[in-house]
């Protein structure tokens, strides 16, 4: 894997996502051309399916030359209908019809366009989750292999931003493969929520059983052979909880990857220097400050999981009226993109930094010392309580005794074994066994080998 371009190749465009965040696989699934030949898959899958049930309403031949028909229309031709008719499906059925005379008064038949443009969206959101399903387990990969590398790798964890008590990088990182790992099956069972519909005007599919056809036969021929499932109730639209149910786990996702990124980010402050998001020999900190190592792909991912969050909380506020109406027509068009687009980003641009990070092992060892000893205090508290000492009185005085060494620039077993209560019950040689950290490491590295293994095993 390269270092990941980040260059933006843009000129007069409007959003971000068709330059600067880019992903060309994804950005190629929503452009308008691809989603006009999305309606037209569905239109020409249709007129097959009623070929098969009902050749005498649209022959095979008829079938077959709808079909033949996509090649041939042209996004412009289709914009130039639409600015006349004022309607977008009925634009790509025009244009669909004059690439074949003679079948294409059979194009549409019995159908509404939210047939068309609900089934075609479908689709899109069908393959753009498989990119992120791809793109999930690159970065997974990415995580187990560092994970595996550092899985002794001693370090201080944090809570509230204070020294804790020592862990590894490695069980750490495992940690953030676990959380990715439940999201993307989450996100895998999401996707079968993700239905098409061939049903009609108000889903009760009434034209199509006036034509003489088995409505639920025929819808599940047509999904079926777009790859997309069946719903059991439709009106209009489909319901909207499957793809809430989806996009609720693809910002979940996000929000991990923004997780990731915080902690990174922490550990990457010149103080800390833990860890150190890679830097190309070419690249800027700062126009004025030359020393300047920014982490900015990590600030660019925490960023945008803000984007993401506030994306759903557009999509939650989208319920249509009765079987339909145009309140989700626009946000659709703004936000499905730009769901998928921003998501995949961070999902490359972490994995990117995931790879080629550096980990310090010397200095995360070095910082455990940073509070004397004093992270060790937990260790110690225990093992006067198992020798005797009412429990609550040892936590008074390890507690006492480490901020003291803290303040006084002491080290904590020094002024441990100086504490004749303290000395009475442990001897010397094992307060400096206690206080050693790495003998404090509990099942870190069984839990990270744990997860290496479960997740390898099914990925």
């Amino acid at each position: 894997m390269a270092m990941m371009d980040i260059s933006t190749g843009g000129e007069h465009v409007v959003h971000p996502i068709d330059s600067r965040y880019k992903v060309k696989e994804m950005n190629a699934i929503w452009e308008e051309e691809n989603q006009v030949a999305q309606q037209m898959k569905v239109e020409a899958a249709l007129s097959k399916a009623i070929s098969e049930m009902r050749p005498e309403l649209v022959s095979a031949a008829e079938a077959q030359a709808i079909a033949a028909a996509i090649p041939g229309v042209k996004l412009k031709r289709v914009k130039e209908i639409e600015a006349e008719i004022h309607h977008d499906i009925m634009a790509v059925v025009k244009a669909m019809a004059e690439q074949c005379p003679g079948a294409g008064g059979k194009i549409h038949l019995g159908a509404t366009s939210a047939d068309i443009t609900e089934t075609a969206k479908a689709m899109l959101v069908h393959q753009s989750t498989d990119i992120i399903l791809k793109d999930t387990k690159t970065l997974l990969e990415a995580l187990l292999k560092r994970a595996e590398e550092t899985k002794g790798w001693i370090c201080i964890d944090r809570s509230h931003g204070q020294h804790a008590v020592p862990s590894t990088h490695g069980f750490q990182l495992a940690g953030f493969a676990d959380q990715i790992y439940t999201a993307l099956k989450r996100i895998e069972g999401d996707k079968a929520l993700v239905a098409g519909k061939i049903a009609g005007a108000v889903g009760t599919a009434n034209s199509y059983t006036e034509l003489g056809l088995d409505a639920i036969g025929l819808e599940k021929k047509v999904l079926t052979g777009l790859g997309l499932p069946q719903g059991m109730h439709s009106r209009q639209l489909p319901p909207r909880d499957g793809v809430l149910y989806l996009f609720a786990d693809l910002v979940i996702l996000g929000n991990i990857l923004d997780k990731m990124a915080s902690d990174f980010w922490n550990l990457n402050r010149t103080e800390i220097s833990e860890v150190r998001e890679a830097t190309s020999a070419k690249q800027v900190g700062s126009s004025t400050m030359p020393h300047k190592k920014n982490p900015f792909r990590l600030e660019r991912v925490m960023g945008m999981s803000a984007i993401l969050r506030g994306d759903l909380v557009t999509e939650l506020e989208l319920n249509f009226s009765h079987a339909r109406d145009l309140k989700q027509s626009a946000p659709y068009r703004y936000r499905y993109p730009e769901m998928f687009i921003t998501l995949d980003y961070m999902l490359r641009m972490m994995a990117n930094i995931v790879s080629f990070m550096e980990i310090s092992k010397q200095k995360s060892y070095d910082n455990i010392f940073i509070t004397k000893g004093g992270v060790m205090a937990e260790r110690v508290m225990t093992e006067l309580a198992e020798k005797g000492m009412d429990r609550q009185e040892a936590h008074e005085k390890v507690k006492q005794l480490a901020w003291k060494a803290m303040a006084d620039d002491k080290m904590a077993v020094d002024l441990l074994k100086a504490d004749a209560q303290v000395a009475g019950l442990i001897p010397a040689e094992r307060l400096d066994a206690l206080m050693d950290p790495n003998t404090y490491l509990g099942v870190a590295r069984e839990k990270t080998e744990m997860i290496i293994k479960s997740i390898q095993e099914e990925i």
